[in-house]
């Protein structure tokens, strides 16, 4: 451990040499080099040449940030388009689309089908199923048990009920079984 402590004395002797020989005033006396050089190239003051240093950065990084997107968008003349002023642009008008004649059948003739017309009109389907081929009765209130009893009374169907409440057969029905549980009860 001796040898080593001995070692690194020496070092530090001969850094501390070379150190000396340097002039650390000297060294210290410019804090900014390029604007102390840019001063003597230009004759103007050091702090003048620096401080319009530091308005050229801020200036550069303004148009960075202002013109950075219009660049990379393409600049403002998109899709390669020659923009005209308001004063000077002509208005232009679209072409008129083609007019096919008029097609004209012979008298007691049907008319010739048109270009891109389905041959045959399509028929209408009946079907089985009652939900397709129903017919749409508009919302109504649900009737009493009374109201549809008095309808049957009058020698109805629960179908033609049905059709003058505005409800199904199937409203009419529970309506009706409700009427007769309901005589059940008052008769108990």
């Amino acid at each position: 451990m001796a040898e080593e402590a001995g070692r690194l004395r020496d070092q530090d002797e001969k850094h501390a040499a070379k150190l000396s020989g340097f002039d650390l005033a000297a060294v210290m006396r410019s804090a900014d080099p390029q604007s102390e050089a840019l001063a003597r190239f230009t004759g103007f003051a050091a702090p003048s040449v620096r401080d319009a240093l530091a308005v050229l950065v801020a200036v550069l990084i303004e148009l960075g940030s202002g013109l950075g997107l219009w660049v990379a968008a393409g600049g403002a003349n998109h899709g390669g388009r020659k923009e005209e002023s308001h004063a000077t642009a002509v208005r232009q008008e679209p072409p008129p689309l083609p007019v096919a004649p008029p097609i004209e059948a012979a008298p007691g003739q049907p008319a010739p089908p048109l270009p891109g017309a389905r041959k045959r009109p399509k028929k209408a389907r009946k079907t089985d199923r009652p939900e397709v081929n129903a017919k749409v009765i508009p919302f109504r209130k649900s009737p009493s048990p009374e109201e549809v009893s008095a309808i049957l009374a009058r020698g109805k169907t629960q179908k033609q009920a049905a059709a003058v409440l505005g409800v199904s057969v199937r409203t009419v029905r529970r309506r009706l079984a409700a009427s007769r549980s309901v005589q059940m009860c008052a008769a108990s």
